[in-house]
């Protein structure tokens, strides 16, 4: 059997990026900011003593049925360098977005209060689902999907 265990997001700013996705989605932590280094980090960053701090946080879905629903949040540390944020368009080619179930009256205010943004408004699909876009503080999207 085949299942989505988790989304990586890398990310400039892991503890702001952690208190967003831990309120505004109500995630509990499976792993908080551990050190991954080693000759395979090396390789994969491309650069010597590269270190990647990861996150893991997980819906309560995800908690309960013990599979999925996993968010992995990413801080790659080079020495001596750091990437700069890019801007990017959600129809470019390589950028991807995550899907999120929610309500919306509970979820959108929370985004707001933890520095997320409202790129598409709430629309209603031909399904009768509500959808929107929205973009987490580093500007990576994200589908809210709230089933009626």
């Amino acid at each position: 059997m085949i299942s989505l265990r988790h989304c990586g997001i890398y990310v400039h700013d892991i503890n702001k990026m952690e208190l967003f996705y831990e309120n505004v989605f109500q995630m509990y932590y499976v792993c908080k900011q551990e050190i991954c280094c080693g000759k395979e980090f090396d390789i994969l960053v491309g650069a010597d003593n590269a270190k990647v701090l990861m996150s893991k946080l997980i819906t309560e879905r995800g908690r309960t049925t013990g599979s999925g629903d996993m968010i992995e949040l990413l801080q790659v540390v080079i020495p001596e360098q750091m990437d700069k944020i890019n801007s990017q368009k959600l129809t470019d080619q390589g950028t991807i977005h995550i899907a999120i179930e929610c309500q919306f009256n509970k979820t959108l205010p929370l985004l707001k209060d933890y520095n997320g943004k409202v790129v598409i408004d709430p629309i209603t699909m031909k399904s009768g689902n509500k959808m929107c876009i929205v973009a987490d503080p580093e500007g990576n999207y994200i589908e809210l999907i709230e089933r009626m």
